[in-house]
């Protein structure tokens, strides 16, 4: 399943972290410096993998996020099959 609003990473980057991680992977909010950020992590390890810097664009910032969360999640379930 692709989304359109992954296009700001490079799906086949997002499963190979997917594949190299066991998952499922989750978002939370975070700070990296003086940026606000969502951080992803394979909630099996507690793994940071990604960040997604935000502003003033909180709600698409977490939308893009959240995406990125299903897509890694569907490619594992995907791999289950």
């Amino acid at each position: 399943m692709y989304d359109k609003h992954i296009d700001s990473f490079d799906s086949e980057l997002l499963i190979r972290i997917s594949e190299a991680y066991e998952g499922p992977f989750v978002y939370e909010r975070g700070v990296d410096g003086t940026d606000k950020t969502f951080d992803v992590y394979c909630q099996t390890s507690d793994t940071h993998l990604l960040s997604v810097p935000f502003w003033e664009a909180k709600d698409w910032a977490e939308k893009l996020t959240a995406t990125v969360v299903r897509f890694m999640n569907a490619q594992q379930r995907r791999d289950e099959s």
